[in-house]
């Protein structure tokens, strides 16, 4: 079974996250931080990780640089409320080779479903970026 990592400070768009892909057949971890997400990181095998950008602590892309530096082939899937044209700190998320899609706030589950599936199965995977 295929183990997500679901990072967001919204806890409805956590229990949303994690109900959703248990009824898919993931097995999901959650955390309301980036600091807890590297936690959870550390200490177990995580197939995929979909976070959100603007948190406390460690915000996504501190989250993300963490994550590249110790593992360079985890798929993570961007997610954000926000307008990254207005909020251009936040464009540097997806210079990270890690990161293969972003789909902005309200989510469109069956495409962010399809997204799961394809980076679960190859993790060298091309970028597919919705937008």
């Amino acid at each position: 079974m295929k183990r997500l990592l679901v990072v967001d400070d919204d806890d409805e768009i956590l229990s949303l996250f994690k109900e959703f892909f248990e009824d898919m057949g993931y097995e999901v971890q959650v955390a309301d931080d980036g600091l807890l997400a590297l936690a959870i990181f550390h200490q177990m095998k995580i197939d995929l990780i979909i976070t959100d950008l603007d948190m406390p602590h460690l915000n996504g892309c501190e989250l993300i640089a963490e994550i590249a530096r110790e593992d360079q082939t985890i798929p993570i899937i961007v997610t954000s409320g926000l307008n990254l044209s207005i909020n251009p700190k936040y464009r540097e998320a997806l210079l990270f080779p890690q990161v293969r899609d972003l789909f902005p706030k309200p989510i469109n589950m069956g495409n962010l479903l399809r997204s799961v599936k394809i980076y679960t199965q190859d993790k060298k995977s091309f970028k597919l970026i919705q937008y």
